[in-house]
């Protein structure tokens, strides 16, 4: 990957128990490799910076961290708000194994036919796949990420290929 990344994985909701526990509401381009990559950062008080996670486990739609060096409840506290961050040139972790709207976001979608659809604005999570949004001239496109609609895609020459069964762009 080239250029430089900024990924914002979670924020801080709260702090939990009493050992400097965190909770983390995840993002839409969170995947849990992420969390071993040696470029986090928090972001949002004067005590933030590079951060070094010691442990990681679910909860819900959540996680739960501990970060080497908070160690009371107090010093947890100060971090609520604050957003965990990944930011550098390059992954130093394997990327996600689905698509995450970091990957998409911005990336031209080219017909079949050789026709421009227009650009991708947002990556909608569904139950069954994630559907790109797509801004035309005119208006916007919900297209399923699934084969053989997205028949090739890539990030880095920044396009996205589809060749939409019949009707789908009247939807």
């Amino acid at each position: 990957m080239t250029g430089s990344l900024r990924l914002e994985l979670g924020r801080v909701i709260k702090a939990v128990g009493l050992k400097g526990e965190l909770k983390l509401l995840l993002s839409e381009d969170f995947w849990p490799e992420i969390l071993e990559s040696k470029k986090l950062v928090l972001e949002g008080t004067e005590a933030s910076g590079d951060v070094k996670i010691s442990s990681v486990r679910p909860a819900g739609h959540c996680i739960i961290l501990k970060l080497e060096g908070v160690e009371s409840r107090e010093e947890a506290d100060e971090l609520r708000d604050c957003i965990l961050v990944f930011e550098s040139e390059d992954l130093d972790v394997p990327g996600p194994d689905g698509v995450r709207p970091f990957q998409v976001i911005g990336l031209e979608v080219k017909l079949a036919d050789g026709g421009s659809l227009g650009k991708v604005v947002d990556l909608e999570p569904m139950p069954a796949q994630p559907l790109l949004v797509v801004k035309g001239e005119e208006r916007e496109y919900r297209i399923p990420f699934v084969e053989p609609i997205v028949r090739d895609w890539n990030s880095e020459k920044g396009w996205i290929e589809v060749d939409p069964p019949p009707g789908l762009l009247e939807i």
